[in-house]
């Protein structure tokens, strides 16, 4: 019967789990491949690591990894520098949002760059913009260099439509709330 809930177009919103679920899952984990992990270093990772369940697992078979070659000792300053370099490249940067903005409105990423108004460009490059501007610490000078050299008037007016379009345009609110969590 659910199958053919989702075969007609049945939509579900997941939203990405929370820290005191991450940590439970990563309690999980551990305790399935009998590994002593220090309860700060989960809580840690629990804070720290925001994909889904898949990531998590990833992360304790690292965690696995590193216990066989440190002898059983999992050091907590030693494990936090490790998984510091693989959260650093998860942060959000104008490169990543423009390509997930691009993939989400099927727009090339050069179009998003260019200096072009076209109408199927304007608005995913507003999108990007506004996304930069929110998850990044970018100056809009620098966001507006990134998206065709625009100024930072433009960015700041592009910042302010999406604001105020995503309260009335249902599409625009429905595509910004999921491009937000994928990027964090």
């Amino acid at each position: 019967r659910l199958n053919s809930r989702l075969a007609a177009g049945l939509v579900l919103a997941l939203a990405p789990m929370q820290a005191p679920t991450r940590l439970r899952v990563l309690q999980h984990f551990a305790q399935k491949r009998a590994l002593d992990v220090p309860g700060d270093l989960l809580v840690w990772l629990a804070d720290h690591l925001t994909g889904g369940g898949r990531q998590l697992e990833g992360a304790v078979s690292q965690l696995e990894t590193l216990a066989r070659i440190h002898d059983g000792l999992l050091k907590t300053d030693a494990i936090r520098k490790h998984f510091e370099s693989q959260l650093e490249a998860q942060q959000p940067n104008v490169q990543r949002i423009a390509q997930a903005v691009g993939n989400y409105f099927r727009v090339p990423l050069r179009d998003l760059q260019s200096r072009r108004r076209f109408r199927n460009i304007v608005l995913p490059r507003q999108v990007g913009m506004y996304l930069s501007r929110q998850l990044t610490s970018l100056s809009l000078k620098e966001v507006g260099d990134y998206f065709g050299s625009h100024d930072h008037t433009t960015v700041l007016h592009a910042c302010k439509k999406i604001e105020i379009a995503m309260r009335s345009n249902p599409e625009l609110s429905g595509a910004v709330p999921p491009l937000l969590s994928q990027l964090t």
